[in-house]
C-alpha cells in the first residue's frame, strides 16, 4: 500500500503523509482538507497526492487537464482505503451518454490505489500510469469503464465483476506495460468486447471467467489485441461469446495459460491473424465454429508442450482449423493433438 488507512501519521520522504477519516479528502503532504475531489484537483501542485477516506465520494463529470506545467516530472497520487471501501460515484446522466466522467490527463505520472468507481468511467492519459486495487461497479449502459493510454503502464488488481454491459468496451489498454491480477468475471455483454489492447501489453495471472453474451445482436468478444499481447499464467474459462475469446491481430504469446470450456459461435476460441507462440498450459473442452484455434491463410502457431484435451475433454470440432478467405466454415487441420503437444501449425497443416 502507498498509504495505510489505519496507521498513525508517519514521516515520509519530504514531509508527512496524513491518513483520512471516513468521507474525508486530504492532501498527503499537509493534511489540508477538501470538500470534493474537484476542489482538491483544482489546487493540485505539480507533485501532489491526496487520500480519500472510506465511504462514498460524489464526482460530477470531471476532466482534469492542468496544462503544460504538468510535464514529464509531474505526478498525481490518489489513494483510497481500498477497493470497495472508498467509492467514487459519478453522475447518471453522463454514463447514459457514454462519457468518461473522470479524465486525468498529464504528461507526468498518475498513481491510483484502493478505489472503486460506481457509474464513473475512468480515463487516464499520462506519461506513466500506475494503478493498484481498483474495481468498477454498477456502470449502466454504454459505458467505457476503464481506459489507460500511456507508454508506461503498471497495474495490479483491477476488477470488473458481475455487471450487465450493453454496447460497451469495459477495459482498454493503449500503451506498453504489465498488468497483474486482472479479473473480469461474471459479466454479461451485449454486444461488446471485454478488453482491447494496443501496442505491447503483458497480462500476468489474469482471471477471465464466466462472462456471457446476451440479447439477439451479435458482436461480443473477449479480448481484441491490436498490438503484441503476452499472457503468463491465469485462467480463461467458462466464457460464452458470439466471436472469439481472444482475437490476436499481431503477435500473441501464451505461457502456462489454461483455456477451458469456452463456447463460441463464430471463428475459433483463439483466433490468430498473424503468429502465436504457446508454451505449456492447456486447451480443454472448448467449443467454437473453428475449434480451439483458428488460423488465417498466412498465420502460424507454434505449440510447445501444450495439453490439448482428448476423449470427452477434446475441443470441438478440433484443436486447430484454417479459415480461408470468404469461407464460412473452417477446415480442421489438427483434429486431436493430444497432451503435451509440440507442433507447428500453418497453412500446410500441423506437424
Amino acid at each position: 500500500m502507498i498509504w495505510d488507512p489505519v496507521a498513525d501519521d508517519l514521516p515520509d520522504t519530504g514531509g508527512l503523509e496524513y491518513r483520512c477519516g471516513r468521507g474525508e479528502i486530504r492532501r498527503l503532504s499537509s493534511g489540508l482538507s477538501f470538500a470534493s475531489l474537484d476542489d482538491a484537483l483544482a489546487v493540485a501542485e505539480v507533485e501532489d497526492g491526496f487520500c480519500l477516506g472510506a465511504g462514498q465520494h460524489d464526482v460530477g463529470p470531471l476532466t482534469w487537464e492542468p496544462g503544460g506545467r504538468w510535464g514529464a516530472g509531474s505526478s498525481l497520487r490518489l489513494v483510497g482505503a481500498g477497493a470497495g471501501e472508498t467509492v467514487l460515484v459519478g453522475a447518471i446522466s453522463a454514463v447514459l451518454h457514454g462519457q468518461a466522467n473522470l479524465t486525468l490527463d498529464i504528461d507526468g505520472s498518475v498513481e491510483l490505489e484502493g478505489l472503486s468507481f460506481e457509474r464513473l468511467p475512468l480515463c487516464i492519459m499520462a506519461g506513466r500510469a500506475q494503478v493498484t486495487d481498483l474495481s468498477f461497479i454498477s456502470q449502466g449502459d454504454s459505458a467505457q469503464l476503464f481506459t489507460v493510454s500511456s507508454p508506461d503502464i503498471e497495474g495490479d488488481g483491477i476488477v470488473v465483476r458481475d455487471m450487465e454491459l450493453a454496447g460497451v468496451l469495459p477495459v482498454l489498454l493503449y500503451g506498453v506495460g504489465t498488468v497483474r491480477g486482472l479479473e473480469i468475471v461474471g459479466n454479461q455483454v451485449a454486444p461488446g468486447t471485454l478488453l482491447q489492447t494496443y501496442l505491447d501489453i503483458e497480462l500476468i495471472e489474469p482471471v477471465i471467467t464466466g462472462n456471457l453474451a446476451f440479447g439477439d445482436e451479435l458482436g461480443s468478444e473477449g479480448i481484441q489485441a491490436y498490438g503484441d499481447l503476452s499472457i503468463i499464467g491465469g485462467e480463461l474459462s467458462g466464457n460464452s461469446f458470439d466471436g472469439p475469446l481472444i482475437h490476436a491481430r499481431a503477435l500473441l504469446e501464451l505461457q502456462d495459460v489454461w483455456v477451458h470450456e469456452n463456447l463460441g459461435l463464430l471463428q475459433g476460441t483463439v483466433t490468430v491473424d498473424k503468429s502465436a507462440v504457446v508454451r505449456g498450459g492447456g486447451f480443454v473442452g472448448n467449443q467454437a465454429r473453428s475449434g480451439a484455434f483458428s488460423l488465417s491463410e498466412t498465420s502460424i502457431v507454434e505449440f510447445l508442450g501444450v495439453d490439448f484435451g482428448i476423449g470427452e475433454d477434446r475441443n470441438i470440432p478440433c484443436d486447430v482449423a484454417m479459415m480461408f478467405t470468404g469461407d464460412l466454415d473452417a477446415q480442421c487441420i489438427g483434429l486431436e493433438l493430444g497432451a503435451g503437444s509440440t507442433v507447428t501449425c500453418d497453412g500446410g497443416g500441423c506437424r
